[in-house]
């Protein structure tokens, strides 16, 4: 990192003013490594990391899961073997709370699975998308994981 660059850092406070959140989700999301950061007395995160995660959360990040979608039904596979996708929907009210689901996959994630999960969130139609590439006997064990966690609203 040059000199220059450190301009470009910005505190958990600036983050979330941009990004019009609080400052607990700027740390949650920080803690679940979906934004990127460094702490040295206290967190600073980068003007990079914060278009990163923007980006991330919006349509075009959509797409690519469309993408990696339409990629497997083509070629029958991803970087993931053996593999099996699926796709599950909920419905939700507001976006799940990402650590909470981290966490239940993590610990019910055989190891070695090869596991990949993707995850959206549709305002408009309060849909929660979970897309799953893998194990099919890893998947089904994630999926009633998440089933008994949205049935009990606990996310």
């Amino acid at each position: 990192m040059t000199d220059e660059s450190f301009g470009d850092l910005l505190t958990v406070r600036q983050v979330s003013e941009i990004l019009l959140i609080s400052e607990r989700s700027v740390r949650e999301f920080i803690s679940c490594g979906e934004l990127r950061a460094s702490k040295v007395g206290q967190w600073r995160i980068p003007r990079s990391a914060v278009r990163e995660f923007f980006h991330k959360r919006s349509n075009e990040y959509e797409s690519k899961f469309q993408q990696e979608i339409d990629h497997f039904i083509h070629n029958g596979s991803t970087d993931v073997s053996p593999s099996t996708m699926v796709i599950r929907d909920y419905y939700s009210p507001q976006p799940v709370d990402l650590i909470i689901v981290e966490k239940k996959i993590e610990a019910y994630k055989p190891k070695h699975s090869g596991l990949k999960w993707r995850y959206t969130y549709r305002e408009d139609k309060k849909l929660t998308r979970h897309i799953f590439f893998g194990d099919l006997h890893a998947i089904c064990h994630i999926i009633n994981v998440l089933d008994d966690l949205y049935m009990k609203a606990e996310i």
